[in-house]
């Protein structure tokens, strides 16, 4: 059976997203990823990888249908996408889940439209795990797409809402002025003394797009005010302080990356030069690798 072939040689693919339950997202640990690969294992085509898909989705252990998202679900072809798609009326949470991540590291172009269209799904926007991995899936694909779905009905409360968070921080992995436009608007919601609740995650993405370092409301307006009219985000994100870029660039880090990160870590080597002689900030806590995305936790004025 060809679903038993595809589990035969199955590895671990796709990295586990931040729990919702571990936002804010400036405290994402690294992933450990186990490799398994067998060599010599037989390839499938895209046709067959969907076909195993849609069969272990309509078997009765969750586990297996989990198991074959997870490995290869990422699989940038149409097809497969369109059979991840059907995860999503599974009835196990976890199936549901497991859908979602392999559509948000997914390259095919269909699986932002897949994305956006579920969405739409009360049901499963309803449920706030889901809900704050979604939005960072939409995040994941830096599409400007995506922004109208993100800061839909988004509004200012009380502040610990981990799906807002997912939302603001997405929003600056998108480069493009509406991104600024509509995290500035959010910015100013609520009373004028008032600081916004979710100011870290706010000045985490205006940062990043912008490439200024601010971090009360009244600073970013004031620069704002000044530059909105000729503002234009730049193609590349400016650098940031290390420890700061790593928990960042951990948030979008390839399961690819983690896998080629951790053969160099077995062979005792590091492309980022961390290991020994590193810095002392480097000896802390290790994390992703230092991509070009990058910013962290700005801290608020509170």
């Amino acid at each position: 059976m060809l679903l038993n072939l595809l589990l035969s040689f199955a590895t671990p693919f796709a990295a586990p997203l931040p729990a919702a339950e571990t936002l804010p997202l400036w405290q994402a640990e690294e992933t450990q990823q186990e490799e398994g690969t067998e060599e010599g294992a037989e390839e499938l085509s895209p046709k067959e990888i969907a076909e195993a898909i849609k069969e272990a989705l309509k078997g009765d252990d969750a586990s297996v249908a989990v198991n074959i998202l997870k490995n290869q679900g990422v699989v940038a072809d149409k097809v497969v996408v369109k059979a991840v798609g059907g995860g999503f009326s599974h009835k196990d949470p976890a199936v549901r889940l497991e859908a979602l991540r392999a559509l948000r590291f997914n390259e095919d172009k269909y699986a932002l439209s897949q994305l956006l269209k579920i969405g739409k799904d009360k049901k499963l926007m309803d449920d706030p795990k889901f809900a704050a991995e979604y939005y960072m899936a939409l995040g994941q694909k830096g599409d400007s797409k995506a922004i109208s779905t993100i800061v839909k009905n988004l509004v200012l409360d009380n502040g610990g809402n981990q799906v807002t968070k997912a939302r603001l921080i997405s929003l600056g992995k998108i480069r493009d002025k509406k991104s600024v436009e509509e995290l500035m608007s959010f910015m100013v919601q609520g009373k004028a003394r008032r600081q916004n609740p979710y100011m870290k995650e706010i000045s985490v993405s205006l940062v990043i797009l912008t490439g200024e370092m601010y971090r009360a409301r009244d600073q970013w307006q004031a620069w704002w005010n000044d530059n909105k009219r000729t503002f234009k985000v730049a193609k590349e994100p400016a650098a940031l302080p290390k420890n700061e870029q790593r928990k960042w660039d951990m948030l979008w880090r390839h399961p690819d990356e983690i896998k080629e990160r951790m053969n160099q870590r077995r062979g005792g080597k590091d492309k980022d030069g961390e290991g020994e002689g590193e810095s002392e900030d480097g000896k802390e806590k290790r994390g992703g690798k230092k991509g070009r995305d990058g910013a962290g936790g700005v801290e608020s004025d509170d």
